[in-house]
């Protein structure tokens, strides 16, 4: 594969491609919802994206992380907030792979499960027999309205104060709540990325058992699942699915403007700005910005997987 071209022609950008149609003709509802169309999130899991990163022990294609992510950066270059919601339930999957089977058959055992939320730590665990007590408010909860599970990372506490890791550092711990127990609050209200619907979200005095909960050493999960998408970094893997989202949408604004600069003529000019040099210069620019970002990412990716293979 040649990370360095635009789109290949694998099953997971194809996927990504066909729902294009779709995408256009639901564009106008995603800054007055301030969400994603519950038809356009039954197409996504109909075309398996919230699966690609799920153990295969629990029906998951466990997609190598380039195939996955030039798939997401389609979906990103068609609408920013559809590439967004796309991997971040397509990525918290992957947690399944750091959970006991039991507890990851009840969450994602269905096919059809929905995991969100963030992983900045402003929640607090209080450790009690048989789990944890749980409050907290995140902000950032994309596509929660359309989640089945949630999850929020705290920092562990007991009756002695806050726990501390070897290093003296928090000792940090994802916890999972079902959707039907956490309080959404509507302030999703911005200028960008609209139709992400990624309002605050908070949990108060919540029971959450031992094993709905991910301890994070390093803030990372440790694997329970074989194979190298489990043994990868998640700190790696999650910041490059947030990369490959900004890639598409640069790819988008570049494809825009140069649609512009055929058939528009700047006011005292008398020729479109396509064959002004200065405009010429800026669009190639822009485009070995974009193309040398998504090699150097890529590059990298490709590495890391091979090192953890």
């Amino acid at each position: 594969m040649n990370p360095t071209q635009p789109g290949s022609a694998t099953p997971c950008f194809e996927a990504a491609r066909r729902l294009e149609p779709l995408v256009a003709s639901l564009r106008h509802r995603f800054d007055a919802d301030r969400q994603l169309p519950s038809e356009l999130v039954e197409a996504l899991r109909e075309a398996g994206f919230f699966r690609m990163w799920l153990p295969r022990a629990l029906g998951g294609a466990e997609v190598p992380p380039i195939p996955f992510l030039e798939a997401i950066e389609e979906l990103s270059r068609q609408e920013g907030s559809v590439g967004w919601c796309a991997v971040i339930p397509a990525g918290y999957a992957r947690l399944a792979g750091a959970m006991t089977q039991e507890a990851a058959t009840e969450v994602f055992g269905s096919g059809r499960s929905i995991l969100v939320g963030t992983l900045n730590p402003t929640g607090k665990a209080l450790a009690v027999p048989g789990g944890y007590r749980v409050t907290g408010r995140w902000g950032y909860g994309s596509f929660i309205a359309h989640s089945d599970w949630v999850l929020g990372n705290c920092i562990t506490h007991d009756e002695s104060g806050m726990r501390r890791d070897a290093e003296g550092a928090p000792d940090f711990r994802l916890c999972l709540f079902p959707r039907a127990d956490v309080e959404v609050f509507d302030n999703w209200h911005v200028g960008g990325l609209r139709g992400t619907g990624s309002s605050d979200y908070q949990v108060t005095e919540l029971f959450v058992p031992e094993e709905k909960s991910i301890p994070l050493v390093s803030f990372n999960p440790q694997p329970t699942q074989p194979g190298p998408l489990f043994a990868t970094p998640m700190t790696s893997t999650f910041v490059s699915c947030i990369a490959t989202v900004v890639l598409g949408i640069a790819r988008a604004a570049i494809e825009a403007l140069a649609e512009i600069a055929v058939s528009k003529t700047p006011t005292g000019s008398r020729s479109v700005l396509g064959e002004k040099v200065v405009a010429q210069v800026d669009i190639a620019r822009a485009e070995a910005l974009v193309r040398s970002g998504r090699a150097y990412l890529f590059n990298e990716l490709g590495q890391l997987w091979d090192d953890v293979s």
